[in-house]
């Protein structure tokens, strides 16, 4: 009898486990998203990741974390989603300010951009970005 109420325990935990993955996934998207339209609303332009190179370039950057980089001598913000939008925005330091600012009034906590130290990723596949 116990070892039965053992296996149909071990049973319900792995039913429950399983059901919290999709419902994780479900709020990351809906994170991503509501972080995208903030994006869009500050400013920030979306460039869809569709050739392989900027599809690789995606998975090679941080995701869904604003980023500070330096392209061709002038600071840009950028942030990656490889798995919602397979896509990048990029806004320039008055958008990121935009951003700033329409978080703040929203009460959304946000983080600080993150600077790239990686000058070398190929920033030329993403074309020119305003």
């Amino acid at each position: 009898m116990q070892r039965m109420l053992a296996v149909l325990a071990a049973v319900l935990l792995a039913s429950a486990l399983a059901g919290c993955a999709p419902l994780q996934q479900s709020l990351q998207q809906d994170q991503a998203s509501d972080a995208e339209q903030l994006l869009r609303e500050a400013g920030f332009r979306m460039i869809p990741g569709d050739t392989k190179p900027r599809i690789d370039m995606l998975r090679a950057l941080e995701p869904r974390r604003i980023t500070a980089v330096d392209r061709d001598g002038r600071t840009w913000y950028v942030y990656a989603d490889p798995s919602n939008c397979a896509c990048l925005y990029v806004g320039n330091p008055a958008s990121y300010r935009a951003y700033q600012r329409l978080a703040s009034e929203r009460g959304i906590i946000f983080e600080e951009a993150v600077l790239s130290d990686d000058t070398a990723l190929g920033w030329a596949a993403w074309g020119p970005w305003y």
